[in-house]
């Protein structure tokens, strides 16, 4: 009886052991893996990063190449609804996003807003990322744009 439970515990133990060493295995395969797995995240976390910075600075570029500073002449790009005020500017484009064009047209008739056709020349007189304070040079009315419509002069 002592050499049959000497024989089952042996058993049990090789088994034990041998499956102590499978998993030992694979548990080292699986730490490998991770380690793979958290070097090609690394990198491409690096490279998103990297993307990232070179969009900026293109951008950053960009928006230096293309922005009117205050004092400078520039030109109006398109055809456009000029608010005559700040208050004016913001109510406009809350309108516009909706849009609300009996509105804007009231606007219109009060002369908060007024019609501005493309290439009107003007002087900066306030810059925003967003918007600019303007003064159209041909009959002085002041008001504000959004910077985007604005168009350095060239000077030549």
């Amino acid at each position: 009886m002592k050499k049959i439970l000497f024989f089952f515990i042996t058993i049990v133990f090789l088994a034990i052991a041998g499956c102590s060493q499978e998993v030992g295995q694979q548990a080292d395969e699986l730490g490998a893996e991770i380690e793979e797995t958290g070097e090609v995240i690394e990198a491409e976390t690096e490279q998103v990063v990297e993307n990232m910075n070179q969009e900026i600075d293109q951008t950053v570029e960009d928006f230096d190449q293309v922005i009117v500073a205050e004092g400078e002449e520039a030109v109006i790009e398109r055809d456009i609804l000029f608010p005559v005020n700040e208050e004016a500017y913001d109510q406009l484009f809350a309108y516009l996003e909706q849009p609300e064009y009996t509105k804007i047209e009231d606007m219109r008739e009060a002369d908060k807003v007024m019609y501005v056709e493309k290439d009107t020349k003007v002087d900066v007189l306030d810059v925003d990322v967003i918007k600019s304070k303007v003064s159209i040079q041909s009959n002085g009315q002041e008001g504000y744009i959004p910077t985007e419509f604005l168009e350095q002069v060239s000077s030549s």
